[in-house]
C-alpha cells in the first residue's frame, strides 16, 4: 500500500511542526509549506520536505499540488496578531482568508481526501 501523502501548512511553527512529526512517525509523506513569519525551518521534523513560501502564492500551491496530489491537507497557516487584529484587519484578511481560499482550491482542484482546518487565535481577537 502507498504512503499517505499529506501537507502541512505552518508546518515550521509549534503547532503545525508537531502535526508534521505526527504524520512522518506514522509513515506519512509529508511535505511542509511554511513562510517562516512565524515558524522556523529548524522546526520542520526529519523525513519532512520542506518548502518555504506562502499560501499566498497560488501559482506554487497549484505547483505543489500536481507534484505529490496530496492526500491530506493540514491547514496550520495563519498570521495571529493578539491584541493587533483590530488594526490590521486588511492585513489579516489577505494572510488568513485570501490564502486559505488559495489553498482550498488547489485541494479541490487536486481531489483531496481531507482537508483539516485548525484556525487560530486571530479568529478570536
Amino acid at each position: 500500500m502507498a504512503k499517505a501523502i499529506s501537507i502541512v501548512t505552518g508546518g515550521a511553527g509549534f503547532i503545525g511542526s508537531h502535526v508534521a512529526e505526527k504524520l512522518v512517525q506514522n509513515g506519512h509523506r509529508v511535505v511542509v509549506l511554511d513562510d517562516l513569519s512565524g515558524g522556523f525551518a529548524d522546526n520542520v521534523p526529519a523525513g519532512a520536505e520542506f518548502v518555504e513560501g506562502s499560501i499566498l502564492d497560488h501559482e506554487l500551491l497549484d505547483s505543489l499540488f500536481e507534484k505529490h496530489w496530496f492526500d491530506y491537507v493540514y491547514h496550520l497557516a495563519a498570521y495571529a496578531a493578539e491584541g493587533l487584529s483590530h488594526f490590521i484587519k486588511r492585513f489579516n484578511y489577505s494572510n488568513n482568508v485570501v490564502g486559505s481560499v488559495n489553498l482550498i482550491n488547489a485541494a479541490v482542484n487536486a481531489e483531496a481526501k481531507c482537508f483539516v482546518f485548525t484556525s487560530s487565535i486571530a479568529v478570536y481577537g
